[in-house]
């Protein structure tokens, strides 16, 4: 039998981060990003607007796995492809032009962090074919090694 020991990248004390506001629907939510010091994320919280104590549970549940999974050396990119697609309500339009539809919360999530986190050549497209973001480093960055600058995109989106 072997013994796997899993090392979990911490994030420092104080850190950089991205909030992002967005519709699906009538739905107002906010995402917030914690960067580790090479742009790459290692967290995510989740707030939507007038939502109720279930689904603030789960998506705060779902936010500490996902963070958590990406502190273990998860990749974005393998960790959004797993929730992209996903389909529940909220769901509907956005106000994001790059992602003009979701299919749910998780699925909008996904595909907001694929835009400004993963290579543009390792994800299929994201929605609505316009140009995709720089915000934080590469998804598949090694552990040790820094992608290079980039830095946070402005803009709505």
């Amino acid at each position: 039998m072997s013994t796997v020991i899993l090392r979990r990248d911490v994030l420092p004390e104080t850190r950089r981060s991205l909030t992002h506001k967005f519709l699906i629907g009538t739905h107002e939510g906010y995402l917030t990003v914690g960067l580790f010091p090479d742009g790459r994320p290692g967290e995510i919280f989740l707030k939507m607007s007038k939502e109720g104590s279930t689904l603030s549970g789960l998506l705060q549940g779902f936010c500490r796995a996902f963070s958590l999974a990406l502190q273990h050396g998860l990749s974005v990119r393998d960790a959004a492809e797993r929730f992209r697609g996903m389909r529940f309500e909220p769901s509907g339009p956005t106000n994001n032009p790059r992602i003009p539809e979701a299919s749910s919360i998780l699925d909008y999530v996904a595909r907001y962090l694929q835009l400004h986190f993963v290579p543009e050549e390792w994800v299929p497209e994201v929605g609505g074919g316009v140009p995709r973001g720089t915000i934080g480093g590469s998804a598949s960055t090694p552990r040790g090694s820094a992608p290079p600058e980039r830095p946070f995109a402005s803009g709505a989106d």
